[in-house]
């Protein structure tokens, strides 16, 4: 039987292995036939949210390793985030045959590591080019700053010449679009921004051709500063330079498993696609595209070859009850629906609300729905969210998050948490609980960095630089010095095990210590990585009052207020979703028709133009996808009375089981927020 290869006992076996000694029914591993399935075959999977889908791959990676012959060859993991990586490992690193997942010949890292590592970076050193990473932003004043635009060129429409760098200065020419393409075999200037330059300027005239441009980019090349689509670009120049790089790829993974490929961009998929052609090689992939809320970010186009084709559907949820599965079909892109909620419906709970609201009333949106969730039990109602589309403050004729709650303030989410300590950000982000990993992830390597700022620890580069370490820098001292899986084990360590009593605490410390290569630390860098005994609920008490993002309903129920990017990942016990207006449309109006009717003919996306109503009603039915499978018991929304008509209404109510609470004529009985 070939190394890739699974069968029924084998799955048998392993979840026998897995159970044995757990008491609590409910804690025990089973799988149905959709999910043997998935591990059975190579088929790609489409796994709905609470699915089990990271428990899932996590399973198949024991079960392969378990019996993984080859001590040259091995399996390739991918997906989008460190987090996705922690997350991974805490399902195998603990298994003795999925520990072998962290070491040679095997590699789980992020789409971009994987290009870097194997592709681009030894590509760039073949040109000696010395590689820092840095943010669209950081790239544009890199650009602009060079001293390379001191030339004159012929303007076609003021007939004259000016200083080349004129036109960045006017924001005629975008800096950040002076990036590498890969192109023809070759590499060359964005295509964009050369059409840029011919439509403002004449080169014939300006004495000066295509060509020159390059020339210019590959001086600032010598100087290392790239964006990371650069890499991708610099890893097909790889490809093509070298014939021998994709079949030693090849011979090196014998199997790749592809996670949250829904957000995998084109520009990424081409290249996974030309390493790991599905029809040469054996490949995984899973993710769900009706979550795919983040594939476009960036200007990016997103994959067709995953997002569009035929997938192996996992529809029964571990996350929420039946009636909020119910009522999830209707915003399903790829229409997989029904859903399953194997979660118990709680006796005498709640029924998923609509609220109707008008300017006048808005402001008793969130204590309806505070005093909607507080009929939940106790036990069941820790995690209360408020959700929106849009988080800056709304313009006169907008409505955004801060139209319900004025204190909200997008900056302020958990994504913005700054720790005072080392200790500090692990308290935090352990307390978080079903937070986004992503954002915990980030947060605790933020406060590394600073550890390692306080220890005087620099990254030395090629030209013999010293420079503090910021995250690419890290990313890339880790990778070139085989530390990435060993680094990410102990953060995982941190964030996955609950808060850590004192002795796994130094211990955890002094292992990353020697690990960054921090040696012996200066009063600063102790006193930051410090243990610190104080109790949770002390912080939390004293935090609370700070948080201007919570609304504090007098029964006691607190409602946190995020956009609904930040909330992908988590798991709530009752969420509201806030409609809210994007350029000339309020998204959940836009979706009442498929509320009422899932049968309704869903929108088609044009990426030609992006800003068009059907391109924006796609990513709506996606944003209120997320929004709406975060809870376990209860979901609400809450839109203007004037976006639905009355038959409508009565089709959401009397068809699609929704109750209908109209603020605008019976008030809540608590006092009503006045929007400042």
């Amino acid at each position: 039987m070939s190394s890739s290869q699974i069968n029924e006992s084998d799955i048998d076996r392993l979840l026998a292995r897995l159970n044995e000694g757990v008491s609590d029914p409910c804690r025990l591993l089973s799988l149905n036939e959709p999910r043997r399935n998935a591990i059975l075959s190579y088929t790609d999977v489409q796994a709905c949210p609470g699915s089990g889908k990271t428990t899932l791959i996590g399973l198949k990676l024991m079960l392969l390793l378990h019996t993984w012959p080859d001590a040259y060859s091995g399996i390739c993991v991918l997906t989008h985030s460190n987090a996705g990586i922690a997350e991974i490992v805490s399902r195998v690193g603990s298994d003795l045959a999925g520990s072998k997942l962290l070491s040679y010949p095997h590699f789980i890292g992020t789409i971009q590591d994987f290009a870097d590592t194997f592709l681009a970076l030894p590509y760039a050193r073949s040109r000696e080019w010395d590689v820092h990473l840095a943010d669209e932003s950081e790239f544009a004043s890199f650009v602009e700053s060079a001293n390379v635009w001191n030339f004159r060129v012929h303007d076609r429409n003021a007939d004259k010449k000016y200083l080349f760098s004129t036109y960045f200065r006017q924001n005629k020419i975008n800096p950040a679009l002076f990036s590498l393409e890969h192109k023809n075999g070759q590499l060359t200037v964005n295509t964009d921004f050369i059409s840029c330059v011919h439509e403002l300027i004449d080169l014939k005239k300006s004495g000066y051709d295509e060509d020159h441009f390059l020339k210019v980019r590959l001086q600032l090349c010598k100087r290392g500063l790239f964006m990371y689509s650069e890499m991708y670009e610099l890893a097909k120049q790889a490809v093509a330079s070298n014939a021998e790089l994709l079949p030693a790829l090849r011979s090196r993974f014998k199997v790749a498993i592809l996670d949250e490929m829904q957000d995998t961009q084109r520009q990424q998929d081409d290249l996974l696609n030309l390493v790991f052609p599905p029809n040469e090689c054996t490949i995984q992939r899973f993710g769900d595209p009706d979550q795919s809320i983040f594939d476009a970010i960036g200007g990016g186009l997103p994959n067709t070859t995953y997002n569009d084709a035929p997938l192996h559907c996992i529809t029964e949820s571990h996350r929420f009850i039946p009636s909020v599965a119910s009522i999830l079909a209707s915003l399903s892109y790829r229409r997989i629906g029904p859903f399953t909620g194997l979660r118990l419906p709680l006796a005498d709970g709640p029924q998923n609300t609509i609220f109707l609201f008008e300017d006048s009333s808005i402001g008793s949106v969130l204590p309806a729905f505070a005093k909607l969730a507080l009929t939940l039990p106790t036990e069941h109602r820790r995690v209360i969210k408020a959700v929106g589309g849009i988080g800056k403050t709304a313009t006169a004729t907008g409505l955004t998050l801060p139209s319900y709650w004025a204190a909200f303030n997008s900056k302020m989410q958990s994504s913005s948490f700054r720790a005072r300590s080392l200790c500090d950000a692990a308290r935090f982000y352990t307390r978080a609980g079903d937070g986004d990993v992503a954002i915990r992830y980030q947060a605790l390597q933020v406060a590394v960095l600073e550890w390692m700022r306080r220890a005087g620890r620099q990254y030395t580069t090629r030209s013999g630089k010293a420079v503090f370490f910021n995250r690419a820098t890290l990313n890339f001292y880790l990778k070139e010095n085989d530390k990435s899986l060993a680094f990410g084990e102990l953060m995982n360590s941190l964030l996955s095990e609950g808060f850590p009593p004192e002795d796994r605490w130094l211990g955890t410390v002094e292992k990353l210590r020697c690990l960054l290569e921090l040696g012996e630390l200066n009063e600063k860098a102790a006193e930051f990585a410090a243990y610190d005994p104080s109790l949770d609920e002390q912080v939390l008490s004293a935090e609370a009052p700070e948080n201007s993002n919570v609304y504090h309903s007098p029964d006691g129920v607190q409602v946190a207020l995020a956009t609904i990017h930040s909330v992908k990942g988590e798991t709530h016990d009752a969420t509201l979703v806030c409609e809210t207006k994007y350029s000339h449309w309020y998204d959940i109006q836009e979706m009442a028709e498929f509320l009422c009717n899932p049968d309704a003919v869903r929108p088609l996306p044009d990426y030609a133009h992006p800003r068009s109503r059907e391109t924006n009603r796609v990513a709506f039915m996606k944003r209120l996808f997320v929004a709406m499978s975060r809870p376990r018991y209860l979901v609400c929304l809450a839109m203007k009375k004037s976006h639905l008509t009355e038959a409508q209404r009565a089709q959401l109510r009397d068809g699609a089981g929704w109750a209908i609470e109209d603020l605008t004529v019976a008030p809540s009985s608590e006092e009503p927020i006045r929007p400042s």
